[in-house]
């Protein structure tokens, strides 16, 4: 028995596909033709773009795509931010926190330590933690940054 959740507000495009126990958050954007592995969350706010085939977790407000040859990480989804009403100092932050996470050649405990130590007054720094610890198949990293 699948059970795979989508939030309502979610946009899951034409021929998008779905293994058995995947999340997708609210506001999350999925392309066409994407295909998602069990398991897999996709955190809200994030984009996938077309043709992407998700084998691990795509955290909050990302813009990603990923073949399985290779994966990009683009950065915040600073456009779907903003029409979601969140604001400039927000998605500044999660700026931040991914130049923590993708640009200072840590690994992810790493990272995640760092973010709890120095970043702890970021306001969106408790919705990756949060997102992170409860991975399964672990948060796409290993990509060529476009950032």
């Amino acid at each position: 028995m699948s059970l795979t959740k989508i939030h309502p507000t979610a946009v899951v495009s034409e021929k998008a596909e779905f293994g058995q126990n995947v999340e997708v958050e609210d506001n999350a954007v999925i392309g066409a033709f994407s295909s998602v592995h069990q398991f897999v969350r996709i955190g809200r706010n994030a984009y996938i773009g077309g043709y992407t085939i998700g084998l691990q977790d795509i955290l909050p407000f990302a813009r990603a795509a990923q073949t399985r040859d290779s994966y990009s990480f683009y950065g915040p989804n600073s456009i779907g931010m903003m029409r979601n009403g969140i604001s400039r100092e927000f998605i500044s932050g999660v700026k931040d926190i991914f130049n923590v996470l993708y640009k200072q050649n840590l690994n992810t405990s790493q990272a995640v330590e760092k973010l709890r130590e120095e970043y702890k007054d970021y306001e969106g720094v408790d919705i990756m933690i949060d997102f992170i610890s409860k991975t399964k198949r672990g948060i796409l990293k290993n990509f060529r940054s476009n950032v």
